[in-house]
């Protein structure tokens, strides 16, 4: 309300009345014309979503009683839009007895405050390795048995991991969450480019939410880094993020590369009922190829069906997620306290069209910790909630399920088949329409009309099909549909501004 308080007030109503001798008001029929009367205040509607909101509020209360945290934050958003469907802070207060409660309670720390993201961040990190093409999603990284010294100018720096892993793939990094794997692909990737890349995802900088006290997080200049810097920001460490940055920066990977600027005002009208603005969603800048995004999607839910993330699951449906685990500096040693961490979890579904992301975060949990036996089931539990509310559907992994249709039967990569009764040429021919470019899914609701075996091949959009464009079918013809990556690249020069 504060934000946006100069278009909910109003003006002020000015009267000129008479008083008696006694000094009371007197009000006189024909006075009626020294009134002035002022403006209604006007309306604002929010991105926010009553219900969801509600769930996120019951969810993350009930965190932060069962794991006894001294603060607990859940965002919900849609990456493809920007827009915050729910912002919940606990502990929190009541509005209307504001002073009976201490400072930190009244701040909205999904905005205001910092925290080192831990594992969330390799997501980043892996990104620019992805990008760049300078790491594949099967090379072999050795990860040392969970601990290894790096040589940085004159000394080392040691590294370790929670588990002991010998020979990992760069895909097996992200699911088992090696901070050895992940240093390792950060130094392959240079200081250079992986600033470059941090800073177009919208670290350093804030969102613009347009949200009181919002931190811009810590993200030192390049000419400030130290030799270990390298070997500590791949993986979380020696960066500060807030909340609402890291979920906008994980949007981006969702939504299919693009950084979208978080939003919670959708419009604002007069009183009468006229809309002054309309906010529509707005596109920062591409910060990764669709390519990019895809590989990084079948990873991250890989980790939630194999890796670390296993508690977010929910069977049935397709989750993509990463989880975090940060220990907190001590502000009295300025050391990483052993006692005091922030446990993460990011996600988003269905992973195959993400409608929905959930960013968790628990501050100093007691007892458990880590991201992915914390912050994981709360995610669950308000996915599961959202998914029965809002009716989301997901489509099953291939191996798993096929697609069918009344008139056609599609198969994905393992040659599933379909019919089809589709547009009809001037000689009443059935034509194959031409598809290029398309997503899987327009080619589905396109080729639901047809009586063909249909194969789809492939992720990405439509790279090649057979038949040509405008050639003639036969009912049980079979079409032959390759998907390849969308090879747009993001433009990041001058993104990352002075180093």
């Amino acid at each position: 309300e504060n934000s946006y308080d100069k278009y909910l007030r109003g003006t002020s109503i000015k009267a000129v009345i008479q008083k008696d001798g006694a000094g009371r008001n007197v009000f006189l029929k024909e006075q009626d014309s020294n009134f002035g009367w002022g403006a209604e205040g006007n309306e604002i509607t929010l991105t926010i979503d009553e219900v969801i909101q509600h769930i996120a509020q019951r969810e993350i209360k009930n965190a932060l009683i069962k794991y006894r945290a001294r603060n607990a934050i859940i965002i919900v958003m849609d990456p493809q839009t920007g827009e915050v469907l729910a912002l919940a802070n606990e502990p929190t207060f009541n509005p209307n007895e504001f002073s009976k409660y201490p400072a930190e309670y009244r701040r909205n720390k999904a905005v205001t405050d910092m925290f080192e993201p831990g594992s969330t961040f390799k997501i980043i990190t892996a990104s620019a390795a992805i990008e760049e093409e300078i790491v594949k999603v099967d090379d072999k990284f050795n990860c040392e048995d969970g601990i290894f010294k790096f040589k940085v100018g004159p000394g080392y720096r040691t590294v370790k991991d929670v588990h002991k892993y010998n020979i990992l793939s760069f895909s097996e990094i992200i699911r088992y969450s090696s901070n050895i794997g992940m240093t390792k692909v950060g130094m392959k990737i240079g200081e250079d480019r992986l600033y470059d890349y941090i800073c177009a995802f919208g670290f350093g900088e804030s969102t613009e939410i347009g949200l009181c006290g919002e931190s811009k997080g810590l993200l030192r200049p390049l000419n400030k880094w130290s030799k270990i810097s390298i070997t500590s920001i791949p993986y979380g460490q020696e960066i500060a993020v807030t909340p609402i940055q890291i979920i906008t920066a994980v949007s981006a990977i969702a939504n299919g590369g693009i950084l979208m600027k978080p939003q919670v005002i959708r419009s604002i009208r007069e009183y009468k009922g006229k809309t002054i603005f309309e906010f529509a969603p707005v596109s920062v800048r591409r910060v990764v190829s669709l390519r990019t995004s895809r590989k990084l999607m079948e990873m991250l839910e890989d980790a939630v069906e194999n890796g670390t993330g296993i508690q977010a699951k929910i069977p049935g449906y397709r989750i993509a997620g990463k989880t975090g685990t940060s220990q907190k500096i001590n502000p009295i040693t300025k050391q990483y306290d052993p006692k005091n961490f922030v446990s993460s979890f990011i996600g988003y579904f269905p992973a195959e069209n993400p409608k929905i992301i959930i960013c968790v975060l628990i501050d100093e949990p007691k007892g458990e910790y880590y991201g992915g036996v914390v912050a994981a089931p709360v995610f669950k539990k308000v996915a599961h909630g959202i998914i029965d509310y809002l009716k989301i559907f997901s489509e099953k992994k291939s191996e798993e399920s096929s697609l069918h249709f009344p008139s056609a039967s599609i198969q994905r990569e393992d040659n599933l088949t379909g019919n089809l009764s589709g547009p009809q040429n001037d000689t009443g021919e059935i034509t194959m329409p031409d598809l290029t470019g398309k997503t899987m899914r327009s080619v589905i609701e396109i080729l639901k009309k047809y009586s063909v075996k249909v194969i789809l091949q492939g992720t990405g959009i439509v790279r090649s099909q057979s038949p040509a464009p405008g050639s003639s079918l036969k009912e049980g013809q079979e079409v032959l549909i390759k998907f390849g990556p969308n090879y747009e690249k993001p433009i990041l020069k001058g993104v990352s501004g002075q180093r």
